[in-house]
């Protein structure tokens, strides 16, 4: 369903997963991010030319529900990520992909997927710089995706930066992996943030 000009996904999570198995990038847009896509237009340009964006904000569902007949039913990415870690192939096979903003969460998340049965390589983490919001680019991170390609690559930045990498690596990879832009969802799985009941 088309909202603010941009594609969100209508179904649920396994239909998610199974989108994910040809590869592309999927985005988790919140609310407040929403509000400034006219005063940033790469991230605009992030969202719109996604593969999937799934209608994980709260605040925009109902506006949308309360004011148009066509329904879109809305998908946290927590409830995503719940999803896919909990995925028996993608589990025996853990071919992720981690980038974090800090060695502490790297380490919490990896100690998180192991602890579920992910046999994570040591080399399958990297923890990204701080990026300039104007031009988010890493050919170092090119240079590591390249060399090891992984199929599923999981963004654990904050919303606005995020999507801007997952559009570079997806035009400058040369191949076709999942890059899932989730943000702190993934804090609250390992216990980094508040736990939110199912």
């Amino acid at each position: 369903m088309k909202i603010l000009g941009i594609d969100f996904y209508e179904g649920n999570v396994e239909g998610i997963l199974h989108r994910l198995e040809l590869g592309g990038l999927l985005v988790v847009p919140a609310a407040p991010a929403l509000t400034r896509i006219e005063d940033d237009l790469d991230y605009y340009e992030a969202l719109r030319t996604a593969d999937i964006v799934i209608p994980d904000s709260g605040f925009m569902t109902l506006i949308w529900n309360l004011t148009h007949k066509e329904k879109i039913q809305r998908i946290s990415g927590f409830e995503f990520l719940s999803g896919f870690f909990s995925d028996k192939d993608i589990r025996h096979n853990s071919d992720l992909f981690l980038i974090d903003p800090s060695p502490e969460e790297n380490a919490a998340n990896q100690q998180f997927l192991s602890e579920r049965g992910f046999m994570l390589a040591k080399d399958v983490s990297y923890v990204a710089p701080v990026y300039d919001p104007h031009l988010v680019e890493d050919s170092k991170l090119i240079e590591i995706l390249e060399a090891c390609r992984p199929q599923n690559i999981v963004i654990n930045l904050g919303g606005g930066v995020q999507e801007k990498l997952g559009a570079y690596l997806k035009g400058k990879l040369t191949y076709r992996p999942a890059i899932i832009c989730t943000g702190a969802a993934i804090a609250f799985l390992p216990g980094k943030q508040v736990r939110i009941p199912k």
